[in-house]
């Protein structure tokens, strides 16, 4: 039988780039009544691990970096190792480098930003396995974001003089750009394979597929994707050639060998001297993935959820290893539902969710949570799930959620009422009035027999 734990709910706070619930119960005399008031649901925080780590230990004010629009590049992207043992994806987080102003420009030395202005671009970042020279081998996954960068800096006129004029200052140096970066995030987490290919795509006035949506120069004909110069090799992971990138343009000068194995496709580029790419890799970027739960894992806050009606979440499509999902086995029957208090078994079979993870269990539509219960090491799940007491009489969808890989599961259950009580539930202020009532009653009862007692002795 699998573990199985009941807890108050607390949630982590989602994490920014760059930069209810309580339950309440009172004891009466003949009733319980039990309250829970929720916000939207929301999954659980996974724990995470980092897995290619090539990104500094504190923001410069600026890296080289690849204009996209002055290379008429769509994609560009490097072959990286992944380091540790976690490869179900969980989110990508990428350098760029902004040479916008929000007016003027640096090469009209009228560079103006007011300063926090940005301005937001789709930007995507995809994920393929390795390939050859030839491109990358199939696409593994993508995630497009509505990206928001910030405009560099106004010039500084003081600092920033002869040679470097338009640019700005950091406080310690001037630069044309400014350097930041941006955390995609991978709802899906798909499992990956140990080397991959990350690349970011994009589309300005010149380059991509949408460049007719972007006439002029606005912003995003301004927006690069950084490279380290510095020599500092990735902390987490590796780059298996450091003389090399994936460049998708349809300029021949974007390429070392000048085009001549194809241009405006995505594939492998570097020359035989090992100085083409030389000092612009890696780019800087960071991929964590969602950590392989333990047996010992603690079970984490339960979800927050909604007092109202809202339809049952959708199942996955597959499940946690990767197979089409195999709904779970349970013990409900039409003919003899259980009733608020009993349970319900229900099988979940191996590899519907992530070994060790624990699995939150909810009944909907109006959403009353039960337990929480941990798969075992073949990701199977055995469980008696209670019936909360708020849940009435009639059809329900039973719901268990993989807080670790976010596998969604659902079964259609039935719920009879409890012997006496309608379908809808007890008013709890009935059961007051009721245990009132009936206190009475008794205590009316009690002196009645007390003074006929009392009666008969005086008359003995």
């Amino acid at each position: 039988m699998a573990t199985i734990r009941h807890s108050i709910d607390t949630r982590r706070p989602s994490r920014a780039v760059r930069s209810i619930a309580s339950l309440a119960a009172a004891g009466l005399a003949l009733a319980a009544i039990a309250a829970l008031a929720g916000m939207a649901p929301a999954a659980h925080a996974s724990d995470t691990s980092v897995v290619f780590d090539s990104l500094p230990t504190s923001d410069p004010g600026n890296y080289p970096s690849l204009g996209f629009q002055a290379t008429q590049t769509a994609e560009m992207g490097e072959a990286i190792h992944l380091g540790g043992t976690d490869r179900r994806l969980a989110s990508i987080e990428v350098g760029f480098s902004s040479w916008a102003c929000e007016t003027g420009g640096m090469s009209t030395h009228d560079c103006a930003t007011t300063p926090g202005d940005t301005f937001t671009h789709p930007v995507t970042v995809n994920v393929y396995e390795s390939g050859d020279a030839n491109g990358p081998g199939a696409l593994v996954a993508s995630q497009t974001d509505a990206m928001v960068a910030p405009y560099r800096p106004s010039q500084d006129d003081v600092h920033c003089t002869g040679a470097d004029a338009g640019k700005w200052f950091d406080g310690t140096a001037c630069f044309s750009g400014d350097y930041f970066t941006h955390v995609f995030a991978f709802p899906e987490a798909v499992t990956l394979p140990d080397d991959i290919v990350v690349s970011v795509a994009f589309s300005t006035t010149s380059a991509g597929p949408d460049k007719a949506l972007y006439p002029g120069t606005g912003p995003y004909s301004s927006l690069n994707v950084a490279v380290r110069d510095d020599g500092v090799l990735p902390a987490v992971g590796s780059v298996p050639d450091l003389n090399a990138m994936y460049i998708d343009s349809t300029w021949t000068g974007g390429y070392c060998d000048a085009g001549a194995a194809g241009t405006g496709t995505l594939r492998l580029d570097t020359d035989a001297t090992g100085e083409c790419w030389a000092g612009a890799s890696p780019i800087p970027m960071r991929v964590t993935a969602i950590r392989t739960p333990a047996a010992d894992d603690p079970a984490p806050a339960p979800p927050s959820l909604p007092t109202t009606e809202v339809p049952a979440p959708a199942p996955s499509t597959t499940n946690a290893s990767g197979d089409p999902l195999v709904p779970p086995t349970t013990s409900d029957t039409i003919a003899d539902p259980p009733v608020p208090g009993e349970s319900i078994d229900a099988a979940y079979p191996a590899g519907t969710f992530a070994p060790y993870e624990w699995v939150d269990f909810v009944f909907y539509s109006v959403p009353a949570f039960s337990v929480q219960a941990q798969a075992d090491a073949s990701g199977g799940l055995s469980a008696s799930i209670p019936v909360p007491a708020s849940v009435p009489a009639g059809s329900h969808t039973l719901v268990a959620t993989g807080t670790t890989s976010g596998i969604v599961s659902t079964a259609a259950v039935s719920v009879a009422a409890a012997p006496g009580l309608a379908a809808t539930g007890i008013d709890p202020a009935q059961v007051w009035e009721l245990g009132m009532i009936s206190a009475a009653a008794i205590l009316a009862g009690a002196a009645a027999v007390l003074a006929a007692m009392t009666r008969r002795r005086r008359l003995g």
